[in-house]
């Protein structure tokens, strides 16, 4: 263990190595200038220095303290070599901890780092400073020789060998060896390890220098019953850069020549794959600057110029969730050129191109990449897939999705159908007409037949227990519950309670985007979810002011609930109350409800696929007794009306809470008809 007292005494830096003057730069934290030496403990190049502040610390070995004995020393050899010193202070403001462990990348401060954050200012190629020659003199090239002694070499020849690549081809790609301080993910302080590093060009100048451990461990496996002991090779990476963002990895590809054309451009994940598609004979390559978490805008901002006579964009990305997502991502920043991208199974072939390569060899890799498709963009879908083409020769024939029963009975489906895609239905009436009476049976019934799921975000019924209590009631039809015992009313309220879910919104407010995202949550626990119900809009929080008018805010909501619906693939059921209606003239009754008196805009029947209006008919005789009383449900608008049209269909309730299809009017009226009062099956 070091000497603990090397981190607390004053030492000077009498000890440090004849060359006096280090690297200079800028502290970003403290804003301090700041001199690197060798490290006399450790001998790394990371023993910085402050002059005017007179402390030391070395981020690789962790030693600190003050150089007082060394101070005036520092100070006259900086005013040699970089003119007038900074005038003195006393103590430093803040002093790094004894733990304190290196950054995960280090990158040379320049003003441009400021500016690439800056609104309005866009990046340059002449923001791509070389690197210091002191940066440069730390990495030695890569041995091509049959045999190598030094270490260094050694292990980085395994790593090669280990990855089936070559070593003329790396040293020919300007890869390089050095011994660097990287923190493995998980470690809390790393340590010096050997690196291949990764040079990287900007119009011929070494901009970039990414380093990645070689180093390896032995463990034991197990496979197929027997214990194996095997190679596992570190993966730990820093950098050192002249700009911040990095330049993507091999840019220099792309630098214009005349008399070379650009047509064609390969973008991978990772420096090893760039080099593989080399070898695979694809010369126009570049690998992104951070992998799956690169700001693309950013790292391809100042090379515009070069960028534009491509036409072509291959992505062969890792085929894991985060390789797919920045194929995505890429897609969108080349949103106006041709996109590919080559796909696989990772299972059968291989996470990455490399890892194909070295598993099924050169013709294999270079097969998939040569199959890349075109990447479907965010907003078109064109038809050059061969699954599209034989779904649409289906749908030409006749062969399409033509919805499913409802399950309220035969006279319904013909005017209500609802087919996989999802979509939005808006439900009104005057208040009192049973519109969640309604849709508590009609989501039963769905339930009943498709074996889903069913959430609710009801204002309506704030007692979500007595709610479930309903539903179940429903679903036991004619059996009394009150009558059975506990034990035999909790399988019908345990089927209901496990496919049904509330969207509670009592301690936030109750926006459309509230409850969406919690819908959206919803589908995420529950795959299954297929219908979702917000009864009534009237409670939803909408933002209206100056220049948002009731209108717009109606037309904003209906168009995200379509938007979720269909990318979830749900049907949302939204109960919207009519405005003040008017009386006929020369008669007490009210105007009936239709698409266009719904309150607050008429986007409501626009928007829509379906708008369903449930009335509630009651006649009395002379004496005041009901004679009659039955629901009429008037389908409105159908949006596809090859699958159903608009019509009425009559029911009876009954005192289960289910909706019994009538005929006509007459039967209805009459209350005579079949009655389908046995319980739904459990499931």
């Amino acid at each position: 263990m070091r000497d603990e007292s090397l981190r607390r005494n004053d030492i000077g830096l009498r000890s440090v190595d004849d060359s006096w003057v280090g690297k200079a730069g800028r502290n970003k934290l403290t804003g301090e200038v700041e001199v690197m030496y060798r490290c006399p403990e450790c001998g790394h190049r990371a023993f910085h220095v402050s002059p005017h502040a007179g402390w030391f610390h070395c981020w690789a070995c962790g030693i600190w303290g003050r150089t007082v004995e060394a101070q005036e020393e520092i100070r006259r050899r900086w005013q040699l070599s970089h003119g007038t010193p900074p005038a003195a202070t006393p103590a430093p403001a803040r002093r790094p901890s004894p733990q304190a462990t290196a950054p995960a990348a280090t990158a040379t401060a320049t003003a441009a780092d400021a500016a690439a954050d800056a609104p309005g200012v866009e990046a340059r190629l002449t923001d791509y400073m070389p690197l210091d020659e002191a940066d440069l003199e730390e990495v030695a090239d890569l041995s091509t020789a049959e045999t190598v002694t030094d270490p260094l070499q050694v292990e980085a020849r395994r790593y090669l060998e280990a990855q089936q690549i070559p070593v003329r081809w790396a040293a020919r790609m300007g890869w390089g060896v050095a011994r660097r301080y990287v923190r493995l993910k998980g470690e809390e302080q790393g340590r010096l390890r050997p690196c291949l590093v990764y040079r990287n060009f900007v119009e011929g100048y070494c901009c970039n220098l990414k380093f990645r451990s070689v180093s390896s461990v032995r463990k034991t496996v197990e496979r197929g019953g027997r214990q194996e002991r095997v190679t596992v090779w570190e993966k730990g990476f820093d950098q050192l850069s002249s700009f911040t963002p990095c330049a993507p990895y091999n840019i220099d590809c792309l630098r214009p020549a005349e008399g070379v054309r650009v047509g064609t451009l390969y973008v991978t994940e990772g420096e090893k794959d760039c080099l593989t598609l080399r070898m695979l004979g694809f010369v126009r390559t570049v690998s992104v600057a951070a992998g799956a978490q690169t700001d693309h805008a950013r790292s391809f901002e100042a090379f515009g110029e070069w960028l534009a006579p491509v036409g072509t964009v291959v992505i062969v990305g890792d085929q894991d969730l985060p390789g797919r997502k920045m194929v995505r991502q890429l897609a969108a920043y080349f949103d106006d050129k041709r996109v590919l991208a080559a796909t696989w199974d990772q299972r059968r072939w291989g996470k990455d191109i490399s890892e194909v390569r070295q598993r099924h060899g050169d013709d294999a890799a270079r097969d998939l990449v040569l199959g890349a498709t075109p990447v479907a963009r965010t907003g078109l879908e064109d038809y050059r897939a061969e699954a599209v083409r034989a779904e649409v020769v289906e749908a030409a024939q006749g062969r399409y999705d033509r919805g499913y029963p409802t399950g309220l009975g035969e006279l319904t489906d013909r005017h209500f159908r609802l087919y996989g895609r999802g979509g939005l239905v808006v439900v009104t009436g005057t208040p009192n007409t049973g519109k969640t009476d309604f849709l508590n049976f009609l989501m039963m019934s769905l339930l009943n037949r498709r074996h889903s799921h069913v959430c609710f975000c009801s204002f309506e019924t704030p007692d979500k227990c007595r709610h479930a209590g309903d539903l179940t009631q429903i679903w036991a039809g004619g059996t009394s519950l009150p009558d059975l015992a506990a034990e035999e009313v909790r399988p019908y309220a345990d089927c209901v309670m496990d496919h049904v879910t509330h969207i509670c919104l009592r301690r936030e407010r109750p926006t459309p985007e509230a409850v969406l995202r919690k819908a959206g949550l919803v589908k995420r626990l529950h795959p299954e979810l297929e219908y979702l119900v917000i009864d009534p809009y009237l409670y939803l929080s909408m933002g209206t002011g100056r220049n948002i008018t009731e209108t717009d805010s109606i037309k904003a909501l209906l168009t995200d609930v379509q938007d979720w619906a269909h990318d979830h693939r749900v049907w949302v059921f939204i109960v919207a109350h009519p405005r003040k209606l008017q009386k006929d003239d020369g008669s007490k009754e009210l105007e009936e409800v239709d698409m266009y008196t719904i309150a607050g805009s008429a986007n409501w029947a626009n928007v829509a696929d379906y708008v369903l209006s449930l009335k509630r008919i009651q006649t009395r005789d002379a004496r005041g007794r009901t004679t009659a009383d039955y629901t009429r449900l008037s389908v409105l608008k159908v949006r596809d009306q090859q699958l159903c049209v608009p019509g009425d269909v009559f029911y009876n309730r009954q005192p289960c809470g289910r909706y019994d299809e009538r005929a006509g009017e007459k039967e209805a009226q009459a209350g005579k008809g079949a009655q389908d009062l046995l319980p739904y099956a459990l499931f």
